[in-house]
C-alpha cells in the first residue's frame, strides 16, 4: 500500500514523503468514514458525496468520536497536516515550528530542516492509524 512512501523514504526525499503520508492517510480516512457511518450502499454514497471535499483534519475528530482514534492520534494528524501544509505552501515558520527549533525564516531552509528528520516514526504512526481505520486489529 505504501510503496511510494517507502521508496521516497529510501531515497531520502523527506519533503515528498510527508506529502505522500498525509495524502494516503487522508484518502483512506475519507473512504473509510462513510463505511463506518452508513447503514447501506445508498447512505454510503450520500455520505461519500458530502465529505468528498473534506480534509483529513476535517474528519479526524469523527474517528475519535467513533472510538477508532485517540487524542494522541489526533495530535499526530494535526502535526502531520501542519508539516505537509508548511512544505506545500513554502511556509518555513510552520515547518520549523514542527520539525526544527522554530527559528528558521528563510524559505530555502525548509528542505534543510525536513532533510534532517528521521521519518521512520512518521511512517510507523501512519501505518498504525491505517490499521486502526481498517479495523483489522482491534485495540491496536
Amino acid at each position: 500500500m505504501l510503496d511510494t512512501a517507502l521508496e521516497l523514504y529510501f531515497i531520502g526525499n523527506n519533503s515528498a514523503l510527508f506529502v505522500e503520508l498525509h495524502g494516503f492517510l487522508e484518502r483512506f480516512a475519507l473512504n473509510e468514514l462513510p463505511k463506518r457511518l452508513a447503514k447501506n450502499k445508498i447512505f454510503k454514497s450520500v455520505i461519500s458525496e458530502l465529505i468528498g471535499r473534506k480534509t483529513l483534519s476535517d474528519v479526524s475528530e469523527c474517528f475519535e468520536k467513533l472510538n477508532i482514534w485517540e487524542s494522541e492520534d489526533l495530535k499526530f494528524v494535526k502535526k502531520l497536516s501542519n508539516i505537509k501544509n508548511g512544505i506545500v505552501h513554502k511556509n518555513v515558520k510552520l515547518v520549523s515550528k514542527h520539525l526544527g527549533d522554530g527559528s528558521a525564516t528563510a524559505t530555502y531552509k525548509i528542505y534543510e530542516i525536513v532533510g534532517k528528520v528521521d521519518c521512520s516514526p512518521y511512517i510507523i504512526k501512519t501505518i498504525k492509524l491505517l490499521i486502526k481505520l481498517s479495523g483489522v486489529v482491534e485495540g491496536f
